[in-house]
This record gives C-alpha cells, sequence and structure tokens, in this order.
C-alpha cells in the first residue's frame, strides 16, 4: 500500500483512532510493536526516550523467551534458535548498560530471567546471568540479586550469592549462606579465608580440619592452607601429622608430599628428602613423571640412585609408558623398546605407543626383521579393516616397508612380497588406487 492511499484511509483520524489502531495492529502481528518501537526510537525526544528503551527492552526479551523457555523444557534447541535469543539478550545487555532505565522495568526483566537461568536446562544459564549482573547497577540492586539466588537457586546459584555478598561487604550474610552450603573443599576455603581476614586463624584451622573430614573433590589448596599456616607457626609436628592423616585419606597425596618434600629441602634434611623423592615417584600424575624422575636421578646421591634406580624406573613404566620408552632408548637399552612395541595388537586405539611409528622407525638399524614383521602386520590389520581412509593408511606403511627392504638391498624380497599381496587384494580397487598414489607401483 503507498503512501497516498494511506493518507485517503487514515488521514482523517484523529490521535485516538490512530492508538487504537495501532494497538490492534501490535495485538494482531507482535513483529508490528519492535517496528513500531524502531520507528519511535528514531524520533524520540527527552520526555519520551526512556519509555521507549524499557518498552524496547521487554520486546527484546519477549522475543527471546519463547526459545529459552522451550530450551529449558527439552534440554536445548537448535543452533539457529540459540544465535537469534543470544542476540536479543545482547541487545538487552547492551541497552541496561547505555541508557538509565528505571529498576521497576529492570526488576521485571531481571526476575524472568532469573527463573529461566534457576532452571538450568537451555544452554541459556551462563549467557542469562551475565546479563543479569548487567542489570544490577548499585549495591540494593546487586543484593537483591543475591537475595534472588539465595532463596530460588540450587548449590551452584547459591555459591553466587555468597561471592556477591562478599563483594557487597555483607559478612553476615555471606557466613550465612556459606556455613548452610558446605559441601566443597572450596567452600571451607571460602570460610577460612575469612575467618582469616577477621584474624580468627584458630576457626579458620577449625573450618580447614573439618573440611579435611567432610568435603567433596580435590584436598590439595586444604592441604596447602593448612601447610603453610603450621609452616609460619613452625609447628612441625602438625605438619608431620598432616602429612601422615593426609596419605591415609587416599585424596591428592601427591600434594601434600611435594610439600614435604619443599619442606625438608628447606632443612636440608636429605634422609627425609630423599624419603619424599621415592614417594613422589609413586604417587605423581603421569604428566609429572619426566620431572620426579629428574629429580630423583639429580638429587639422590650416587649409591642411593643405583640402589632405587629399577624400582624407580618400574614407577615411570607404569605411570607413563612413553617415558619409559624415552628413557630406555636414551640408555641405549633397545632391547626392552623393541619387547614393549611388538605387543600391540590393535594400530588405531588412543594407546598406540608407536603412533605414526615413533619408536620403531628409531630401531630399524638394529632390528630390521623384527620391524619388518611389525609393518607387514599393521599393514595387513588395516587391509582388513576396509575403507579408503585405512586403505590409505595401509600404503603409508607398505612405502616404510619399501625403505626398509631398499636400505638393507634387499629389493627382490621387497618386490616378491609386495606382488603376492597385490595379487590377494587385487579386487579391492581402493587398495590399488592408494597404492598407486604412493607410488609404489
Amino acid at each position: 500500500m503507498d503512501k497516498n492511499t494511506l493518507n485517503n484511509i487514515i488521514g482523517k483520524m484523529g490521535k485516538k483512532e490512530l492508538i487504537n489502531l495501532i494497538n490492534e495492529m501490535i495485538m494482531l502481528n507482535g513483529a508490528a510493536e519492535q517496528t513500531l518501537l524502531n520507528y519511535c526510537e528514531k524520533k524520540s525526544t527527552e520526555d519520551n526516550r526512556n519509555l521507549i528503551f524499557e518498552r524496547q527492552l521487554v520486546q527484546y526479551w519477549n522475543n527471546a523467551y519463547h526459545t529459552i523457555d522451550q530450551a529449558n523444557e527439552c534440554g536445548g534447541c537448535s543452533e539457529r534458535d540459540e544465535d537469534d535469543a543470544c542476540y536479543e539478550i545482547e541487545k538487552m545487555t547492551e541497552l541496561v548498560k547505555e541508557n538509565d532505565l528505571s529498576w521497576n522495568c529492570r526488576k521485571g526483566v531481571l526476575d524472568e530471567m532469573l527463573k529461566q537461568a534457576l532452571y538450568d536446562n537451555s544452554g541459556f544459564t551462563d549467557c542469562l546471568m551475565e546479563s543479569a549482573y548487567e542489570f544490577c547497577k548499585n549495591d540494593d540492586e546487586n543484593e537483591y540479586l543475591a537475595d534472588f539466588l539465595k532463596e530460588r537457586g540450587d548449590y551452584y546459584f547459591k555459591g553466587i550469592a555468597a561471592s556477591i555478598y562478599s563483594e557487597l561487604g555483607n559478612d553476615d550474610k555471606f557466613l550465612d549462606i556459606k556455613l548452610a552450603n558446605l559441601e566443597y573443599s572450596s567452600d571451607y576455603l571460602q570460610v577460612a579465608d575469612y575467618y582469616m581476614r577477621q584474624g580468627e586463624e584458630e576457626l579458620a584451622l577449625n573450618m580447614l580440619w573439618e573440611g579435611f573430614d567432610k568435603s567433596r573433590g580435590r584436598m590439595d589448596n586444604i592441604y596447602k592452607y593448612l601447610f603453610k599456616i603450621y609452616e609460619a607457626r613452625k609447628d612441625e609436628k602438625s605438619i608431620l601429622k598432616l602429612h601422615k592423616m593426609a596419605l591415609k585419606k587416599d585424596r591428592d597425596q601427591d600434594s601434600i608430599t611435594e610439600l614435604m618434600y619443599g619442606f625438608y629441602k628447606k632443612k636440608d634434611d636429605y634422609e627425609n628428602l630423599k624419603k619424599m623423592l621415592l614417594l613422589m615417584i609413586q604417587l605423581c600424575e603421569m604428566t609429572d613423571i619426566v620431572k620426579w624422575y629428574e629429580k630423583c636421578r639429580t638429587e639422590l646421591t650416587i649409591e642411593d640412585w643405583e640402589e632405587n634406580e629399577v624400582k624407580i624406573l618400574l614407577s615411570v613404566k607404569e605411570k607413563n609408558l612413553n617415558v619409559y620408552l624415552d628413557i630406555c632408548l636414551e640408555k641405549s637399552n633397545n632391547t626392552e623398546v623393541l619387547k614393549l612395541i611388538k605387543d600391540k595388537t590393535r594400530y588405531d586405539s588412543w594407546n598406540n605407543i608407536d603412533y605414526n611409528h615413533e619408536y620403531s622407525r628409531l630401531l630399524i638399524e638394529y632390528y630390521p626383521d623384527e620391524i619388518l614383521e611389525m609393518y607387514w602386520k599393521e599393514a595387513a590389520w588395516y587391509i582388513e579393516k576396509g575403507k579408503e581412509m585405512n586403505y590409505r593408511h595401509a600404503a603409508g606403511v607398505l612405502q616404510d616397508i619399501r625403505s626398509i627392504y631398499e636400505r638393507n638391498n634387499r629389493i627382490d624380497e621387497w618386490n616378491k612380497k609386495f606382488n603376492e599381496l597385490k595379487e590377494i587384494h587385487k579386487r579391492k580397487k581402493l587398495l590399488m588406487k592408494a597404492i598407486v598414489s604412493e607410488e609404489l607401483v
């Protein structure tokens, strides 16, 4: 419909009639309200700007609400719907940050956002909470947010509420909510931290030991906190008690033992240092085994190293076979390396220690026949698996096999075995294609 036609139809309508007409259009089509708000925003004045922005805020939320609510019911939504809803939330956040909208308006939308966030099944929780923080612009509003989360939220949201109370300096509410929700070691640590800031070291110690007995999750930070307090007090008796009890607890034993290692190193107590080094080799994570192997090798006396080397290497082998193989190669113990890499029966699994022939290629000059046998088995395994990807891998292994025969002046042997393989699998067109691409023929 052009402007002239519109003018002829509504040109003589009064303001009240036009308002009724616009309201009818909005009732029939929600998109009409957004079009109206976008138009009014461009024509806004000081008197009505905030009113327009507040209506925009509500409209943005309405645009996102249906998708988020449905996602909470279904456990997610399509990527496209997710992007659209997040875009609406971003527009809400930007509008709130850049304009002085009334708390009454912001609170109305905030309440609805938080209800959806607390349901926590939509995939939008983080996005909604990040926006919620921006909705609260002063201490009273932030306390309202914390109260809402405290009263209606689960453990996770109560933890957020506690953090907000702490930032606001509302110690009573912080302490109340934390003491009522002590579950993980981090909860006990936060309360202990609070007591330490208040100069109540004994209360902090009691809380840490309660966490030692009752908390879930990792214990390393509780160990470190207790250790730090006792070390500052020069209370070796309590430090030894802590280590003994932590070893019995069977959680994060490496953390407390590493602290003991540092403690004895500072004291220059070699005998106890040695005990901690040998214990750390048994307790450390597989990712740390190189570090503790090197510490044992460099910090133990020659006599103690020779006495304990076999046990140390056994621990290395159990924790990280690749590291053990590297050490064997460094010591020229090639026989051990060959023995371990020959034992594999699969080649595509995550624990293939000779992935990409990392170790076997280093042994070719010492054990060509054994390596050839391994590679022929590997090629056969991939061929048996079928599919073009596996055939390409098999062709790559065959290329390595041919290279070994060439280096050992045994090309006739290669030709014989390769021709036999081609004859057996000549109907496998994709395999033949992979062989040609590797220039094996």
